[in-house]
């Protein structure tokens, strides 16, 4: 789950993993208020395992709002920015494998969640 840039990180992450035959999905959570609680319970229920990637601290973000919502019967793993002022003329997409938030760190997230 998650908006944005990484999101398209996620897709192509999922898109690997499912020709390794792990099954995955990504959903698209374009607002944090309102959220829709009714589709995030419904996915979390399913799949039992969530990874959210968001462009934002990992505290108080979205990855918090959904971890409210489904603390009580699925796993969440979050990867979003944790601490500022790396900048330093990096551009978008190395920017993102510096927070994890690139294919192959989501890819390592997901295996390490579904095999813990």
């Amino acid at each position: 789950m998650g908006y944005g840039p990484p999101l398209y990180n996620a897709v192509r992450a999922a898109l690997e993993l499912r020709r390794m035959g792990i099954k995955m999905g990504v959903y698209n959570v374009p607002t944090i208020k309102p959220i829709n609680i009714d589709a995030v319970v419904k996915i979390a229920r399913r799949v039992g395992n969530i990874i959210v990637v968001e462009e934002h601290s990992p505290r108080g973000g979205l990855g918090s709002a959904i971890t409210e919502l489904v603390s009580g019967f699925a796993r969440v793993k979050i990867l979003g920015v944790d601490g500022y002022g790396h900048w330093g003329g990096r551009s978008e997409e190395e920017l993102l494998r510096f927070y994890g938030l690139d294919e192959e760190s989501i890819m390592d997230a997901a295996l390490k969640l579904i095999n813990s």
